[in-house]
């Protein structure tokens, strides 16, 4: 998988956010933003609505701006949280399994550690 794949991205997302839920911090802006995720601002957007929608996460509102085609994602980061859904996809889905062994191999969680 590639490191801009949209399920090691989304593992990496969640791998962090369960990390920070289990120190008890609040999850670090600068470490999710599309920069340090190596993605741009679009896709960004794309992968935590839908790790929203799919009730992997919480803390994360879209809202569709006047002249914009796409929906807009803004973060709380204050509320943002892995749920139990998204620490079981984490953890069972084999697809993520599989993201995480990439990030494992090319050391890509450093920041996140």
């Amino acid at each position: 998988m590639a490191r801009d794949d949209y399920f090691v991205i989304a593992a990496k997302i969640l791998d962090y956010l369960y990390r920070c839920l289990k120190k008890g911090i609040t999850p670090d802006p600068e470490l999710l933003s599309p920069e340090a995720l190596g993605i741009n601002e679009s896709y960004w957007n794309y992968i935590f609505q839908n790790l929203n929608e799919y009730g992997y996460i919480t803390g994360v509102i879209s809202k569709k701006l006047m002249g914009s085609p796409e929906e807009q994602v803004k973060i709380q980061y204050g509320s943002l949280k892995i749920t139990p859904a998204g620490i079981e996809y984490l953890t069972e889905n084999s697809t993520m399994k599989k993201a995480l062994e990439t990030l494992q191999t090319i050391k890509d969680l450093i920041p996140f550690v």
